[in-house]
C-alpha cells in the first residue's frame, strides 16, 4: 500500500506528516517535518514527549522549558528533545514561527552524540538558512521520488547536524571577542595585499597600539601583522600556479616590496623557496599528464 502523505501548506510555510512514517533505513525513520510553520499565540505542552528525537529551530522569541525551568529565549534559538523528554515551548503573547523534524532510530542519536549536540537544552544558533536548507532538501528527496535514496537523506541530515555543531563551536570561540577587533581582523583579510600600519589597525579597533597588539594576540593567537604576512604568503603560493606571472610580480602583487625579503619569508614558512615550489608543481603536473592513457 502506498504511503499516505498529509501536507499542510500556506504562504508562511508548511508542515508534512508521513503516514505511516518514512522508513529511510533500519536505523532511521522520519515521521514529520515543518519549515517556517506559523503558530498562533500559545504554548505546546506534551508532558510525555514523543518516542523519537525532535529537532526544532525558533525564528522568534519563544518560551521554552529546559530541565524544569521555563524561560524566554531570544529569536534564532535551537533545541533537540530526546525520546520521552517533556516538550513545553511557544509564545503565549504573539504568533511565532519554527522549523522542525521528528526522527527516530539509532542513526540520529549517534550523530547528535558524535557532534556533541546536547539534548533538552536551548542553544543560540543565529543561522536560519542551516535548518531551512536541510529540511527543504530532505523534504524534496522524500516527496520528489518514488523511492527516496536513504544515503542521500542520511547525508543531508548528518551534514545539517555537523554544520550546526561547527557553527556552535565557532560562536563559542568568538562570543568573547570584541566586535571592533573582529571587524579589524576582517579588514585585514580583505586588504592583506595593501600596506597595513599598526596605528591604523589599532585606530580601527578603537584601541591604542600597545593595547591592540596585546588584545589581538590574546584572542587570535598571533599578531595582526604576522596574520597579514601569512595571508600574503598563502596567496603568493597559490599564484605560483600562474606561469604567466614572474616570481617578482607575484611578490609585488602580494604586498612585498622587497623580493629578497619575500623569498626569505616564503622559505621560512613553507620550507622551500618560491622558485623551488613552482618547479615542483610544474614537474608534478607534467608527470600527471604523462601517466594519462
Amino acid at each position: 500500500m502506498k504511503n499516505l502523505h498529509i501536507v499542510i501548506m500556506a504562504f508562511h510555510g508548511f508542515k508534512h506528516y508521513f503516514v505511516p512514517p518514512a522508513d529511510i533505513a533500519p536505523d532511521l525513520r522520519i515521521s514529520a517535518l515543518g519549515v517556517r510553520e506559523l503558530m498562533r499565540p500559545g504554548i505546546v505542552h506534551n508532558p510525555n514527549g514523543s518516542a523519537d528525537h525532535m529537532l526544532m529551530f525558533f525564528y522568534d522569541s519563544a518560551q521554552i522549558e529546559d530541565h524544569g525551568h521555563k524561560e524566554f529565549h531570544a529569536p534564532e534559538s535551537f533545541k533537540v528533545w530526546g525520546p520521552g523528554q517533556k516538550q513545553w515551548y511557544g509564545n503565549p503573547d504573539q504568533s511565532w514561527t519554527h522549523s522542525w523534524i521528528h526522527c527516530e532510530g539509532a542513526f540520529i542519536g549517534r550523530i547528535l552524540k558524535a557532534e556533541k549536540i546536547p539534548l533538552n537544552r536551548t542553544l543560540r544558533l543565529p543561522d536560519p538558512a542551516l535548518a531551512e536548507k536541510a529540511l527543504l532538501e530532505i523534504h524534496g528527496e522524500l516527496t520528489g521520488f518514488a523511492h527516496p535514496h536513504p544515503v542521500i537523506i542520511k547525508h543531508l541530515l548528518q551534514n545539517w547536524i555537523c554544520r550546526m555543531a561547527r557553527t556552535l563551536a565557532h560562536r563559542d570561540r568568538i562570543d568573547n571577542v570584541p566586535a571592533k577587533l573582529l571587524e579589524t581582523k576582517q579588514f585585514i583579510e580583505m586588504h592583506f595585499t595593501e600596506e597595513l600600519r599598526l596605528r591604523d589597525l589599532a585606530s580601527r579597533a578603537c584601541l591604542s597600539v600597545p593595547h591592540f597588539c596585546s588584545e589581538y594576540k590574546r584572542h587570535f593567537k598571533m599578531s595582526a601583522i604576522h596574520y597579514a604576512i601569512q595571508l600574503r604568503l598563502h596567496w603568493a603560493a597559490h599564484k605560483l600556479h600562474d606561469q604567466n606571472s614572474t616570481i617578482s610580480e607575484i611578490a609585488d602583487q602580494a604586498g612585498f616590496n622587497d623580493l629578497f625579503y619575500f623569498s626569505r619569508m616564503f622559505k621560512k614558512y613553507f620550507g622551500v623557496s618560491p622558485r623551488t615550489m613552482r618547479r615542483q608543481r610544474l614537474s608534478t603536473t607534467h608527470a600527471g599528464k604523462r601517466r594519462r592513457p
